[in-house]
């Protein structure tokens, strides 16, 4: 497998949890030619997703010639109808009509459901999702959970803030971190409540898989370790996410909205424990 190849597996999961993520991961933090392309496609991937996003948002009309086919074919079931019909060949006239006439429309259509199946998945997470969190401001706070969620969960933040089936636990507690609390929260049995405020929206970028993937695996060519939790919030008054690692050389590590466009985009790593 060539580099390019090894690279496009590594950025779009199909290397996760094998061997391969970790020996792709050491050559993109130690060669400077693998990381250089690294980078370039990470770029490539954001730009054609939000192109794609784009498209599906601009409204699609019905080509002339298409619409005059389907008006064609309404007029030609019509026909003319026998003065005299009994009610139940009436009954069976009818849902023939409309049988073939659906059949038509659906023949008519099927090209344009299928240009826009898969950016029309991405608009159905994303409508879910704020379904989902509006759901939960209106139930009040959810409770933490984990061993670490009174260091990690301020109160009244946001559980499941970013995209979901990443692996890692995401929350938006919008706290506004300096240096000594992020040290603070590396120690056992400190609690790190704030409060709640909504996060920068200049993190809204980093809510979409394909960035947020991009994201973290940018932070993992760095320092290595596994990504478990994120939290949007603001770092010395900057947007900011927090993201906490399971190994590699640092515990947790600062990012700042370009996370993942070509880079890391770091703030502050702080020492692994």
């Amino acid at each position: 497998m060539n580099m390019y190849d090894a690279l496009a597996d590594y950025l779009g999961g199909a290397l996760d949890g094998t061997p391969e993520e970790q020996a792709v991961a050491a050559r993109i933090a130690s060669d400077p030619a693998w990381r250089a392309a690294y980078e370039e496609l990470l770029v490539a991937d954001v730009a054609v997703r939000s192109d794609l996003s784009a498209f599906a948002a601009e409204p699609v009309e019905l080509p002339a010639d298409v619409a005059a086919r389907i008006s064609a074919a309404l007029v030609a079931e019509s026909g003319p109808v026998p003065a005299v019909v009994p009610p139940a060949a009436r009954r069976r006239s009818r849902w023939a009509l409309a049988g073939g006439a659906f059949a038509v429309t659906i023949v008519a259509l099927g090209g344009v459901g299928l240009l826009l199946d898969q950016t029309s998945d991405d608009t159905s997470v994303t409508a879910g999702k704020a379904a989902t969190q509006s759901d939960q401001r209106a139930a009040g706070p959810a409770s933490p959970t984990g061993p670490s969620a009174a260091a990690s969960s301020p109160e009244g933040a946001e559980s499941d803030y970013g995209p979901p089936g990443t692996g890692v636990q995401t929350l938006a507690s919008g706290r506004n971190y300096t240096a000594g609390q992020i040290k603070g929260l590396l120690a056992p049995g400190v609690d790190a409540q704030a409060t709640y405020q909504h996060p920068p929206r200049k993190l809204d970028p980093l809510r979409e898989r394909a960035l947020f993937d991009a994201c973290m695996k940018a932070v993992q060519a760095i320092h290595g370790g596994k990504p478990t939790k994120a939290d949007y919030a603001r770092y010395e008054g900057s947007p900011a996410l927090v993201i906490t690692l399971d190994g590699g050389d640092s515990a947790t590590v600062i990012v700042g909205p370009a996370c993942g466009t070509g880079g890391a985009d770091e703030i502050y790593p702080t020492p692994s424990r």
